[in-house]
């Protein structure tokens, strides 16, 4: 092993110090895999000794160059560190290391959801199966988790989602409590504001059984406790599973190393705008940049189209934000301007309607919230505004002269329309290709 010993370096963080210390490798040839022990050490007053923990782990340095390869597709066949097998709908269904000791294979569903995984390691003459683990799910949220005897290991329990919605941000932000069965504990996430899991709290002492740091990359780059390794692998960053073997996080459509996505948007949407600054509408589709290059504020489980709300322009507007109960949802009454958004890279990048009587893009796009009615299909949503005429401008309405008709009417005529058109079979063939969005 490397033991490592380091000065320290004082950190941005009051009362926190980091440390630092290099350590030189040859990776001139092939990959190489450091062992390693980081010592810290920390005088105890209450013990009149210096405390001394060791947290043990290893760290693999790819080969330079780091070699790329794709397949026609555009999924990652290769990364100098594993090599990687889709299958025709261009899911993960396996991924050998490169070293020949670790392979993993997953299946799926007929709606792309991950519902098995088997780790194998190497005897020298064959691949042995080390561990099997099957998954249910209520839509897109993962509720259990079952090892290969059929035997319940965890379950996963659920409220709203980082909207406010059920289901709406992918589960984002939703996992209310995890439960270890065999153990009988019951764990309680705690999250940050863009609803990566920071936290695991132990219901029945209180006591913190793991905790998580982040890069924006997104990379799990510490975690501390008794249960991190394994909670982390139920839900960590965005609330989605942590691979530890692969070191991924897995989306419900997409699986997430190096900062990007291994495959494409299953839409074969652009959707965003890269740090190039190539127009997108001139035929250049990065289809791998994950949500404008802004994993920190933004999330885009599914690649599609989503309703979002702003703060109204006026006074009271900007005095109470966005107002409003589901009641008021349901009777366009909210205390808010609603917006709708596409992911498909096309122009116009978004649409509402306004009070002087136009369909139109709305510019302030900043100052709107995540989405809170998302997973439209660009391509019908796009058809059913086209389909849509408008009745003139009224906030609240005047009885019984001039009908309530505002931006949320317009919304949800856009929607009504919306369903109509999802049931037309020539549509569905134009714009549907994955049952998922059909569901919608």
């Amino acid at each position: 092993n490397a033991i490592t010993r380091a000065a320290r370096y004082p950190s941005a963080r009051p009362g926190e110090t980091y440390f630092v210390a290099p350590i030189a490798v040859d990776n001139s040839t092939s990959a190489v895999t450091e062992q390693l022990d980081i010592n810290a050490i920390k005088f105890d007053h209450a013990q009149d000794k210096d405390v001394i923990r060791t947290v043990s782990g290893s760290y693999t340095v790819p080969q330079t160059p780091q070699s790329f390869t794709y397949d026609a597709d555009g999924n990652m066949l290769s990364d100098g560190q594993w090599t990687y097998t889709w299958n025709g709908e261009n899911r993960l269904v396996s991924t050998t290391k490169n070293t020949n000791d670790t392979k993993i294979e997953f299946a799926y569903d007929y709606q792309g959801r991950r519902f098995s995984k088997k780790t194998y390691s190497w005897t020298g003459s064959a691949w042995q199966l080390d561990a099997t683990e099957k998954y249910v799910w209520d839509n897109y949220n993962r509720i259990a988790i079952f090892d290969g005897s059929n035997v319940l290991q965890r379950s996963l329990l659920y409220g709203e989602d980082i909207n406010g919605g059920i289901g709406t941000a992918g589960g984002v932000g939703g996992l209310l409590a995890v439960t270890d069965h065999p153990a009988s504990k019951t764990y309680l996430p705690c999250y940050d504001g863009n609803g990566n899991v920071r936290v695991y709290i132990d219901s029945a002492d209180g006591g913190v059984a793991a905790e998580y740091e982040y890069s924006p990359s997104p990379e799990l780059i510490s975690k501390v406790g008794t249960k991190a390794d394994e909670l982390a692998q139920v839900a960590s960053f965005s609330t989605m599973p942590y691979d530890k073997e692969l070191d991924a996080f897995f989306y419900p459509m997409r699986v997430v190393k190096y900062g990007r996505f291994l495959s494409h948007d299953p839409k074969d949407e652009p959707g965003f705008i890269t740090l190039t600054g190539i127009n997108l509408n001139n035929g250049y589709e990065p289809e791998y940049v994950l949500v404008n290059n802004n994993i920190v504020d933004k999330w885009d489980l599914f690649g599609l189209a989503y309703f979002a709300y702003r703060p109204l322009d006026s006074f009271i507007g900007r005095l109470v934000g966005v107002t409003g109960n589901k009641l008021d949802d349901w009777m366009n009454t909210m205390i808010a301007h609603e917006q709708l958004f596409f992911e498909d890279g096309k122009s116009p990048e978004n649409l509402g309607f306004f009070d002087d009587n136009r369909v139109r893009l709305d510019k302030s796009s900043l100052k709107y919230k995540t989405g809170h009615d998302a997973g439209w299909n660009d391509c019908v949503i796009r058809k059913a505004v086209a389909n849509v005429k408008s009745s003139p401008y009224c906030l609240l309405g005047k009885p019984g002269s001039t009908e309530k008709y505002n931006c949320q009417d317009w919304a949800d005529a856009v929607r009504k329309e919306y369903r109509k058109l999802i049931k037309d079979k020539k549509i569905v063939r134009q714009c549907c290709p994955t049952e998922t969005e059909k569901n919608k």
